[in-house]
């Protein structure tokens, strides 16, 4: 009837009813056309003569949703593989040298394998490792390269995500339930505009035999970049001062080419601001140097202080209490975990 009535008063266009599923719905003309025998003859609706058939556009449902604790599984799984990917990524890494694979074991010391297979190849353990890593690299890319993707805008921003995307795996919320600490805290700092330095804290195997390549692999991958991984000798390590007492693997990422970052952590100017406003921008930040002597703190944190309790430089500890992330309350443990988010009472 509406049809019909658009018709009488030669309005033109597309009728709303046009748009339903026809397959859904019994057409009556169509019905009685079959019965009639010139039903070609008979006009059709307005909807039907303006709006040739085709298909409608439908709404694109996205598959591919990324949530938090899938960035954290697949993390977890780059740098914590199971034992059969970590095999399939070695037997890659010997095919790349080409090397038979002369030694195995039943047991799972990839370490002592490594070794074994690279001394009597006769090639540096360093070249099998680097190559380990970036064959798992590729292999877990080929399951995730959807998530890996969004992981972070630099290199510099991927490795520094994984501090705080490994709180949220369920491996490690399951330890933590279960009372035992499972932190792996990695952290990567600018050096020089073309140097990074990578402190991996609290090393443990496998992390220890596949970062240095899962480093070249992420950068030439995912930010088109070739780079030459170091991992430095431990004499080296203990020359730094802001770790001391801390255990830790270093490796110097020297960066040979690069395209634009898109990482908005790079400054593109200085700003300087006054102390008074900082304070009142900044209510509750805090302040410290290397003996946590507390320096400066925001006008929230001094209207909840005794004044005069907190005219001298009083001590970090004396105030403040770390609740996580679960660290000794010194300036070398804070900058292990430098790059994941604190909760202080």
């Amino acid at each position: 009837m509406f049809c019909t009535k658009l018709k009488e008063l030669k309005i033109t266009g597309e009728c709303p009813f046009s748009l339903l599923n026809q397959s859904c719905i019994p057409d009556e003309n169509e019905e009685e056309g079959a019965d009639v025998p010139n039903s070609s003859k008979t006009p059709l609706p307005i909807c039907r003569e303006k709006v040739p058939h085709r298909n409608l556009p439908q709404r694109k449902i996205n598959r591919n949703r990324v949530f938090l604790h899938t960035l954290a599984e697949s993390i977890y799984k780059l740098i914590s593989p199971e034992y059969e990917k970590l095999y399939l990524a070695f037997q890659r890494s010997l095919a790349n040298n080409n090397i038979k694979e002369i030694r195995q074991y039943e047991g799972k010391d990839f370490e002592k394998l490594l070794t074994d297979n690279a001394n009597l190849a006769g090639i540096p353990v360093t070249v099998i490792r680097e190559s380990l890593g970036e064959e798992l690299f590729k292999i877990c890319y080929e399951e995730d390269e959807h998530i890996l993707g969004l992981v972070g805008g630099s290199l510099k921003d991927f490795l520094n995500s994984f501090s705080t995307l490994l709180k949220q795996s369920s491996h490690c919320q399951e330890a933590g339930k279960k009372g035992r600490v499972e932190e792996v805290s990695i952290l990567c700092l600018e050096k020089d505009p073309n140097v990074l330095n990578v402190y991996y804290f609290s090393p443990k195997k496998p992390t220890t035999l596949i970062l240095s390549g899962i480093i070249k692999a992420a950068a030439l991958i995912l930010y088109d970049m070739e780079v030459e991984v170091m991992g430095m000798p431990p004499s080296f390590c203990k020359d730094s001062s802001e770790f001391i007492d801390q255990p830790y693997l270093l490796y110097s990422v020297n960066i040979k080419s690069t395209k634009p970052s898109l990482s908005p952590c790079k400054p593109q100017s200085s700003l300087v601001i006054p102390t008074s406003m900082f304070c009142k921008t900044f209510p509750f930040h805090c302040m410290f140097d290397k003996a946590m002597d507390i320096l400066q703190v925001g006008n929230g944190i001094r209207r909840l202080l005794n004044k005069r309790e907190f005219q001298a430089k009083p001590q970090f500890d004396e105030w403040f209490e770390i609740l996580a992330p679960k660290i000794n309350c010194t300036f070398s443990g804070i900058m292990t975990m430098l790059n994941m988010q604190f909760t202080i009472r």
